[in-house]
Formats: structure tokens, sequence, C-alpha cells
């Protein structure tokens, strides 16, 4: 007896489970992952097998990635693309913050910079107000330092500074 339901379980699970379970099913014609600074993202090219499902509560479109959008709310103005570089890394006396034109032209009133040493204390902070900034990092010790590149308390961009003798 013990024999024959184990049979009859063995053949549940190899015959009669496996066709009920459905997964993401897609034919496309490429693909991939994406990775930058800002997360990661995958992506599908020519996906042919689409589905739309509507009723009164909602819609449901099956496929195998779905588009969405992320509304931010908030009370600031939004902040604009910027492009930041800092020179030279490593360095001895000071350290160059350069921002692209547009940043800057856009008037921005409330960005500033922190240095932080690896404790996480703050060195040095000002309000930045040109599109290059010099910061002197000469009177500090050999070491890694971070500086944070901040608009309002929100950071928009954090750097690893090298300070060599």
């Amino acid at each position: 007896m013990k024999r024959r339901i184990s049979t009859i379980v063995l053949f549940f699970f190899i015959g009669i489970a496996p066709a009920n379970l459905i997964a993401q099913d897609a034919i496309s014609v490429s693909g991939g992952d994406v990775s930058g600074t800002g997360g990661t993202v995958a992506y599908s090219i020519g996906q042919v097998m689409y589905t739309a499902t509507s009723t009164s509560a909602g819609q449901v479109n099956s496929g195998v990635q779905q588009p969405y959008s992320i509304i931010m709310v908030g009370n600031g103005r939004p902040i604009p693309a910027v492009s930041i570089e800092i020179y030279p890394n490593p360095a001895n006396d000071n350290v160059v913050l350069k921002f692209s034109d547009p940043f800057i032209d856009s008037g921005m009133s409330s960005l500033s910079y922190a240095l932080y040493d690896i404790y996480g204390q703050v060195l040095l902070r000002e309000e930045i107000s040109d599109g290059m900034v010099i910061i002197p990092v000469n009177t500090f010790a050999s070491a890694m330092y971070m500086l944070k590149v901040l608009y309002g308390n929100a950071e928009i961009k954090t750097f690893k500074v090298i300070k060599t003798n």
C-alpha cells in the first residue's frame, strides 16, 4: 500500500505538477542587462507575444517586461542634468570642482559642497556660486576624503579625493 501511494505521488510530481507551472515566456529578438552608476536596467527588443486584459477593476498587461513611470513629488524644483568634474586627483594643494555651464546658468542658489574625512566629519562646507570652485586641501593630512556636491540637503554627486604630500 505504501509503495502504491508513493508511486502515485511520484507520478503526480513528474507528470501533472510541471504541466501546471507557468513562468514568464517570451520570444524576443535581443535583450540584455545594462549597468551604470544610477543602477541596472534589463531590456528586451522585439517581444512578439503580448496580451492585454481589461476589466472594470483595471488593466493587466502580460509580457516579460512592463514599462512604468516614476513621478517625483516635492515642493522644490527639479535638479537639471549636470556634468561635474574634479581635478587634479590625487591633489597636493587644491582641488578644482568644475560644473557644466547649463547647470550654473540655471540659477541654482542653494548649491554647496562639503568635504568629509573618513570618519564622516565635515572639514569644509561652502556655498557654490560659480562654475569653477577651488577647494584648498593643503592643510589636510595625506588621506582619502569624500567631496559631496549638495543641492539644499540633497546629495547630487560624491567624489573620492585623494590628498598626497
